[in-house]
């Protein structure tokens, strides 16, 4: 699955991000490793395509009694209770440091924040036409449906990590945790979703001409062989008239009583 958002990888990666690399990035706690990279292309992407087609956390939508649904998240979990947590921790990166979450500074020290509040703002309470716009085109999207949403309430402990320690000194299968959750969170939109049906499309038009191709080639191969054989068989007919021919001149000479012609001194 990593390999299957090959234009976007491109925009961050020089080469295919292959298994191996992934396996260092998840093993080794370097800052300045392909594990950042990794998350660097994840959540950039992520803001990208959220600005694209919902408008981005300028559009977020607080109600007047979010924050006492808020503090019932302990407690209680609904989807406009969820949807409240998360709208106010949205809040948070343009109350406190001036800026949306998606224009915050990005970089191997500030990723480890950056993370969290993604992860815990992640399913923010859209606009209604957004909320529309998104069960439409993202397949009857609802706030369930939010991958991080999923850690945050399957794995609390490992959101609540961050705010410890950093992404970097996280065990292998929860930096795993973390990056798998990015991924299906951004084939979730539409954009890289619209991207892998045409590849799968274009893969299938280039496998169906591949076999068009193949089977043309076979056919151009079999009909030179049968050329082949019919210009063999021609020419051996004409050899075995050239023989029948001299045959029945030596037998019409022989009756006539004429002796053979010489044969040409040149030879």
């Amino acid at each position: 699955m990593f390999l299957g958002i090959s234009s976007m990888q491109k925009t961050s990666f020089p080469m295919v991000y292959a298994l191996d690399l992934l396996s260092k990035a998840i093993m080794k706690q370097d800052h300045d490793g392909p594990l950042c990279d990794l998350f660097f292309f994840f959540l950039s992407n992520i803001f990208r395509t959220h600005m694209e087609e919902e408008g981005g956390y300028d559009r977020i939508h607080v109600e007047p009694g979010d924050k006492e649904l808020a503090s019932e998240a302990v407690t209680h979990l609904s989807d406009e209770v969820l949807q409240a947590s998360a709208s106010l921790s949205a809040t948070w990166p343009h109350a406190f440091q001036g800026f949306d979450l998606n224009k915050l500074e990005l970089d191997s020290y500030t990723l480890t924040e950056v993370l969290r509040l993604y992860l815990i703002s992640s399913s923010c309470r859209p606009r209604p036409e957004d909320r529309v716009w998104r069960y439409q085109h993202r397949g009857s999207y609802m706030v369930y449906d939010d991958t991080p949403l999923k850690l945050c309430i399957d794995h609390p402990h490992l959101v609540q990590k961050l705010s410890k320690v950093s992404v970097y000194s996280l065990k292998p299968d929860e930096k795993l945790s973390f990056l798998m959750c990015l991924l299906h969170q951004l084939l979730s939109y539409v954009t890289p979703r619209d991207f892998l049906d045409e590849t799968w499309e274009h893969l299938q038009q280039a496998k169906q001409a591949f076999r068009d191709d193949k089977w043309a080639e076979k056919r151009r191969e079999k009909e030179a062989i049968a050329e082949r054989i019919r210009w063999k068989g021609e020419q051996n007919a004409l050899e075995k008239q050239a023989r029948q021919k001299v045959l029945e001149e030596k037998l019409r000479r022989s009756e006539l009583g004429l002796p053979e012609p010489e044969e040409d001194a040149h030879r």
